[in-house]
């Protein structure tokens, strides 16, 4: 399955089990010939680790540094997986706070193939959205919410773009979000952990 790749505040969703520790993502970001990039955000403090293999080389496991999440961004973190070879598909996993997070799907991302002067490009798509508004009850206008219908990103998954472009309106700031950092974090954390 090729992963879906967002910009960072995109939406995708992940399964967790009793006593682990939520998280949003994780989520590929650009994938080169040699490097992949991963992003995750914890529901609060953490230690977050990466470890990732070659499909086809189980017993090649690379681990990456523990990284500790800070507030200052929302708990975000970002992961370089470097070492890597071209046209490669890349199995892995993300550990928190010394656990391993369990996923439904096997988590994976593929390199990118060395085409120039030997083929054409290879084929890819794209798939592109805007306006997420994603309905937070206490927050929201009264009246009819503006949101809903999310099942729209099924479909956008289902077509299992190569790309996926946020074009604009990636969230919706309501009132309480204005006037401070803490409150443009909670509309961006609040958006991202929609399942």
């Amino acid at each position: 399955m090729r992963s879906i790749l967002h910009l960072p505040f995109g939406l995708f969703a992940l399964h967790t089990a009793v006593a682990q520790p939520r998280i949003n993502g994780p989520m590929v970001g650009h994938v080169d010939l040699m490097e992949a990039t991963v992003w995750l955000q914890c529901h609060g403090p953490c230690q977050a680790a990466l470890q990732y293999w070659p499909v086809d080389a189980p017993d090649k496991v690379r681990h990456l540094p523990t990284r500790t999440s800070t507030a200052s961004t929302a708990h975000a973190l970002k992961f370089t997986v470097d070492g890597l070879e071209p046209g490669t598909t890349y199995r892995y996993q993300v550990s928190m706070n010394g656990v391993t997070v369990p996923f439904e799907e096997p988590l994976t991302f593929r390199t990118q193939p060395i085409w120039r002067y030997r083929t054409d490009p290879p084929p890819f798509s794209v798939a592109l959205g805007s306006c997420t508004y994603i309905n937070q009850t206490e927050h929201d206008r009264p009246g009819k919410p503006y949101g809903g219908g999310y099942e729209i990103f099924d479909a956008i998954a289902q077509q299992q773009p190569d790309v996926m472009l946020w074009l604009g309106d990636n969230i919706y700031l309501r009132e309480p979000d204005f006037g401070s950092r803490s409150g443009y974090l909670h509309r961006y954390t609040h958006t991202r952990s929609t399942p």
